[in-house]
């Protein structure tokens, strides 16, 4: 996180763990991968919803509403990085969609440890 963070700056961040990753010459492991996106016209916010194992409902909600509160102009999507290994994805979905609608597009995957089912990171 060191060296993105030196390039990246202040610039929100957002991803996970994973089992794999696919780059443009294929499928890798244990590598690590890190997408930007630069637009005069997009504008990010982030969220974490904690304790997605005790209440993963209200995991997904307290996230949510963490962006909804920046009041983005026109919000075009959700992305998510679940962990893999707790809570129920279903239902971080459908915390997300109590607050964002149910036609809001939410995209992402879930948050993995290259089949170790010990720790993931987000």
């Amino acid at each position: 996180m060191k060296g993105v963070t030196s390039v990246t700056g202040d610039t929100p961040l957002s991803g996970c763990s994973s089992a794999g990753e696919i780059l443009t010459q294929g499928p890798s492991r244990r590598s690590v991968v890190v997408m930007t996106i630069r637009s005069d016209t997009l504008k990010v916010a982030t969220g974490l919803g904690l304790g997605v194992n005790e209440d993963s409902r209200q995991a997904g909600q307290e996230a949510s509403y963490q962006v909804a509160k920046t009041k983005l102009p026109s919000p075009a999507g959700f992305l998510m990085f679940p962990d893999g290994l707790m809570g129920n994805p279903a239902d971080i979905i459908r915390g997300i969609q109590e607050v964002l609608g149910l036609s809001f597009p939410i995209v992402g995957g879930s948050a993995a440890d290259d089949f170790g089912f010990n720790r993931t990171y987000q």
